[in-house]
């Protein structure tokens, strides 16, 4: 069941689903750490993250050009490798969850490999 819709500057938290009967996993030692990419689009992706309370981030591509230019594979194949850490190997992007919550905090400073072809989404 999908609660308080909050609004959040890029990225965008799309809602809190802490009422969500949604299974989840968790890693040994304790909390629930998992994460999917929910859509792949014209204007970027959208992430959830399955904590406590779970909720989904909206990453648009202007902000995180990255993923503009990988596969779709690659784009949902994330990895959470903790509680505040995200990978996507095959494009070799690292996130860090506190640089979701809180952008302002995260310039960014990285920019789009220009030898990469432009991938366009397909919906």
């Amino acid at each position: 069941m999908l609660s308080r819709l909050r609004a959040v500057s890029d990225p965008v938290v799309l809602f809190d689903m802490s009422e969500s009967t949604e299974t989840s996993y968790s890693k040994p030692g304790g909390g629930t750490f998992s994460a999917e990419v929910t859509r792949v689009d014209e204007k970027g992706i959208a992430l959830r993250l399955g904590e406590e309370p779970a909720c989904e981030f909206f990453l648009p591509y202007d902000r995180y050009p990255w993923f503009r230019y990988g596969s779709e594979q690659d784009v949902r194949a994330v990895e959470r490798w903790s509680e505040s850490h995200l990978h996507w190997e095959a494009l070799q992007v690292d996130l860090h969850l506190d640089a979701l919550r809180r952008p302002e905090r995260y310039p960014l400073t990285s920019s789009v490999m220009p030898d990469l072809p432009l991938r366009v989404p397909t919906s």
